[in-house]
């Protein structure tokens, strides 16, 4: 990076899916990504790790978002799939799309 150079600034994405039903259950997925630096017209990527609950069990979650997809009028957001993991050697599968992005500083801040 050349000197005087600017990274984009850091956001974040919230994100909401449903896993596919598996043994008679779903879990819901609900959080907000790892924040990165990016812009709309680059290659970045956010993390995606969390927990899904309901009463009998858990399973985790990680994955790696798809790079930012341009919307008309600015902004962007991430495609993602993934599987849950757990100790109980059943998994669900998901998939779905980030929110805008969150967290930039307004225009000619």
């Amino acid at each position: 990076m050349s000197k005087g150079t600017q990274l984009p600034f850091a956001h974040t994405h919230h994100f909401k899916t449903i896993t596919f039903e598996k043994d008679d259950h779903e879990h819901n997925i609900v959080g907000f990504s790892f924040p990165a630096n990016g812009s709309d017209f680059d290659d970045h990527f956010h993390r995606m790790e969390g927990v899904t609950l309901i009463k009998h069990h858990q399973h985790r979650y990680s994955l790696k978002t798809g790079p930012p997809i341009p919307l008309s009028g600015g902004g962007h957001y991430h495609e993602y799939d993934g599987e849950t993991f757990s100790h109980t050697k059943h998994e669900h599968s998901f998939f779905g799309r980030t929110s805008r992005p969150l967290g930039y500083y307004p225009i000619n801040w």
